[in-house]
C-alpha cells in the first residue's frame, strides 16, 4: 500500500489511516466503560483493518450510486477513487493478498474477531 503515498501529492494511505483512527477513537470515546479492554485490539489496528476493508470493496466494485455518499466514510471514498484512477496500482499493492481469511474477519464492539466469534 505504499506505492498510494507516492502517486501524487496526496499522502492517501497515511490519510485513510488518520480518518479510521479518528473515528474509531471517537466511537471508543462515546461509551469507554464498554470497551476497556474488550478484544485487546488497538485502536490503530483496528483502523488498518477498516482501511484494508474498504480497499476489498473497492477492488470487488467501484461502482456507487449518488447516495453511497451520505453514508460512507471518506476511506471508502478514498479506497473507490485510488482503485478507478490506478488499478493497476492497487492489483499490484493486493498482489498475493490472502483475502479469504481477511474476510473471515469482522469488527464487533471495538474488536477484530472471526465472524463465528460475533455476539448475538
Amino acid at each position: 500500500m505504499q506505492r498510494f503515498d507516492d502517486i501524487d501529492w496526496r499522502h492517501y494511505r497515511d490519510e485513510m489511516f488518520q480518518s479510521e483512527l479518528k473515528s474509531e477513537r471517537e466511537h471508543r470515546g462515546n461509551r469507554p466503560e464498554d470497551y476497556t479492554a474488550a478484544f485487546g485490539n488497538s485502536a490503530p489496528l483496528s483502523a488498518k483493518y477498516f482501511v484494508i476493508k474498504f480497499f476489498g470493496q473497492a477492488l470487488e466494485s467501484t461502482n456507487m450510486r449518488p447516495s453511497d455518499i451520505l453514508h460512507c466514510r471518506p476511506s471508502s471514498l478514498i479506497a473507490k477513487g485510488l482503485v478507478y484512477q490506478w488499478p493497476e496500482y492497487a492489483l499490484e499493492a493486493f498482489a498475493g493478498f490472502d483475502w479469504d481469511t481477511f474476510n473471515k474477519l469482522d469488527y464487533d464492539l471495538c474488536g477484530i474477531v472471526f465472524n463465528d466469534e460475533v455476539t448475538a
